[in-house]
């Protein structure tokens, strides 16, 4: 569909096919810490329930810069993860921390030598996953169910949850 195109969001047949070619990419997607997969999963329902382009959200935070990876030169869209953090925290994806470990070294562009850029890449390719992988998305909704059930029982016992939690 073009207006899918327009948004960086690939047909479910197309992911469809990736999927098929690159099998990896829904597992690792999966072995996700689950506040990770809630965060993808809140990111990718934002985007499509808004109808907002993935460039429109994250703008003039999206740099393109050059890299050489063995001795070739690469033109790459980065994000600077507090810059993509911060964007979460502004469109209202409640953040446990800062930054998210896990998601950052997921989305990372190389976690070694970038370990503070987001891939813009790879964070199409987790939102696409997201949007159109039946199994990724059971598995973050349970994820999110778990999460829900865990600040209930804190709230209960009259412990700080995430919602509470102090500026």
């Amino acid at each position: 569909m073009q207006i899918l195109d327009d948004y960086g969001i690939k047909e479910q047949s197309e992911i469809q096919e990736e999927t098929r070619a690159a099998q990896g990419k829904p597992k690792d997607l999966l072995n996700l810490d689950k506040f990770s997969m809630i965060l993808l999963l809140a990111l990718t329902e934002y985007l499509l329930k808004s109808n907002t382009p993935l460039y429109d959200l994250f703008g003039e935070k999206i740099k393109r810069e050059s890299i050489t990876i063995k001795s070739k030169e690469r033109k790459v869209e980065l994000i600077e993860s507090k810059d993509f953090f911060e964007v979460l925290g502004s469109i209202g994806i409640q953040l446990e921390d800062d930054e998210n470990e896990d998601l950052k070294r997921a989305l990372s562009f190389n976690h070694k030598q970038f370990a503070n850029k987001i891939s813009v890449k790879k964070l199409k390719n987790a939102i696409e996953q997201f949007a159109f992988n039946d199994e990724l998305r059971r598995r973050a909704q349970e994820c999110y169910e778990a999460f829900v059930e865990e600040e209930e029982m804190l709230e209960k016992e009259g412990h700080d949850t995430i919602k509470e939690q102090p500026e």
